[in-house]
């Protein structure tokens, strides 16, 4: 089963939305984190929302092959390395994670329209 842990982000406050993901999504950050041990996929969705304070800026998806090497790269040395690295852009105060269990939605038929996600 593979594991998946989610980043919610938030900008340092001193920081314009689009310098922050710049850096988040920079050539530096990104050479770091692609050490991560067991990295097989990383995906960052870039928040196109009106700003607010409660408003993230991204959303970091991190993807291993199971639960045991999602633990063991999270207590890396390199994921130390990526995390003192996103300081430099991100309030680590607000910024944090969660590990999931990613679902599958099926096509469903609602009000005679046909959608999903897959």
């Amino acid at each position: 089963m593979a594991a998946k842990v989610i980043f919610v982000i938030f900008r340092r406050s001193d920081l314009a939305r689009e310098a922050c993901l710049e850096q988040w999504n920079g050539e530096r950050h990104g050479a770091v984190v692609r050490k991560t041990p067991g990295l097989r996929k990383w995906t960052q969705n870039h928040v196109v929302s009106e700003e607010g304070e409660r408003m993230p800026d991204g959303i970091g998806e991190l993807w291993f092959d199971d639960m045991e090497a999602l633990q063991a790269a999270m207590n890396s040395a390199e994921m130390g390395a990526a995390v003192e690295d996103a300081k430099n852009f991100l309030d680590m105060d607000k910024t944090y994670a969660v590990v999931v269990d990613e679902k599958k939605c099926l096509l469903r038929k609602i009000c005679g329209l046909h959608w999903g996600v897959n």
